[in-house]
């Protein structure tokens, strides 16, 4: 867990920093040395400058907070406590000066003064850090992006690098559950992370609820992410959660072309450009092309048993002699010893071929339907009803 705090450490210079850019405006303005040459003394006006000399000072020391803070930002804290006790970074500021546990507890009372004070917040992560309290540290970064717009593109990208730690799973289940306004944003960055990929899916099973609010989540870049990086196996897990459905007997989901694809490619992945393309219409896998135009229309990621499989292609019409199409079966795991390759032609209505699985470890393959038309016709257009893989029944 360790290693995970310390990227929470390294956040929160950062944080600190982008902070103290942020405020850089202030540190410009005369109005509070104007203010505290009255009588009575502004506390708010004392408080301005405490805070001006001490952002000054952590920016001096590349975003940590100092060892010791300089005399002339204790007295100015002083005096602003003194005028107004309500002042945060005053409070704040004599936190610093104080004794370990004093020092906590004032800084305690600093934070239930403001919320979007980035020093107080900044040394609560820290503190948080350094006692090993994950879930505080995760409830600071919490009120930070909720009170300021811009620390989202400093803190997210840390947090989900902290997730590639599996002791931070629960932690952030605890947080993420109450539907933070920031999540979108947090699993854009995670299906983009290979880190922390694993440990974001069993979050995301951990957070799954019946007629939950999808919208905050970003499933389809999650489970895409997951197959690119042959997680095949937590990819599948975590497709039939959010599908709410158990294994069917036709290996190929949605082989029957009733719906769109909802998280390809682990339903099909369709594929279109200007001289040929692919969509589902009316329960059937339309495919069409210009003359001598082709490639990949659909593919999907398909597991096998370790058995003969019957694949089975049923067209709506009967393929056309100017278009060439083609199944091909590819193992797609990183195996020392992968099997060849396998092209099934299709040319007549109904396509059946049998396939053995049962002398290679491969269990997922890339299913794909690619064709051609030839560049002596017209082009085509072609239904295709039906695309199953079964298992023969032993």
């Amino acid at each position: 867990m360790l290693k995970g705090l310390i990227i929470f450490g390294a956040g929160l210079v950062l944080a600190v920093s982008a902070g103290l850019t942020s405020l850089g405006a202030v540190a410009k303005s005369a109005a509070p040395d104007v203010a505290v040459s009255l009588w009575p003394l502004n506390g708010f006006a004392a408080e301005s400058i405490a805070s001006r000399l001490l952002k000054a000072a952590v920016a001096k020391n590349e975003g940590a907070f100092p060892e010791k803070v300089d005399p002339l930002v204790l007295e100015w804290a002083r005096r602003a406590f003194i005028a107004e006790p309500a002042t945060p970074l005053a409070v704040a500021t004599l936190a610093l000066n104080a004794p370990d546990k004093n020092g906590r507890l004032l800084m305690e009372k600093a934070f239930a003064l403001s919320r979007r004070e980035p020093i107080v917040t900044g040394w609560m992560i820290a503190d948080s850090s350094e006692r090993n309290d994950t879930q505080g540290v995760l409830n600071y970064y919490d009120t930070t992006l909720r009170t300021n717009s811009s620390a989202a593109p400093v803190l997210i990208p840390v947090m989900v690098q902290a997730l590639s730690n599996s002791e931070s799973i629960e932690p952030f289940a605890n947080l993420l559950m109450n539907d933070p306004p920031w999540a979108a944003q947090f699993w854009e960055r995670l299906a983009a992370s290979p880190e922390a990929i694993l440990n974001g899916a069993i979050l995301r099973e951990r957070l799954y609820r019946k007629n939950e609010n999808t919208k905050q989540y970003r499933d389809f870049n999650l489970l895409r992410s997951l197959v690119y990086s042959q997680n095949f196996a937590v990819a599948e897990k975590l497709y039939a959660l959010l599908k709410n459905r158990t294994a069917e007997a036709a290996l190929i989901k949605n082989y029957s072309f009733d719906h769109e694809p909802e998280f390809p490619p682990l339903d099909w992945e369709l594929f279109s450009t200007g001289e040929y393309g692919a969509a589902i219409v009316d329960g059937s896998l339309r495919m069409s092309g210009i003359q001598n135009a082709g490639g990949t229309f659909a593919k999907q990621i398909v597991r096998f048993p370790p058995s003969v499989v019957e694949l089975k292609v049923i067209a709506s019409q009967p393929i056309p002699d100017d278009v060439k199409l083609m199944i091909g079966v590819t193992c797609a795991e990183p195996l020392a010893k992968v099997p060849e390759p396998i092209r099934v032609g299709i040319t007549k209505q109904t396509t059946i071929q049998k396939i053995s699985n049962q002398v290679t470890p491969c269990r997922y393959y890339w299913l794909d339907l690619t064709g051609r038309a030839s560049e002596n016709g017209d082009g085509f257009d072609v239904s295709i009803d039906l695309i199953s893989i079964r298992a023969e029944q032993s």
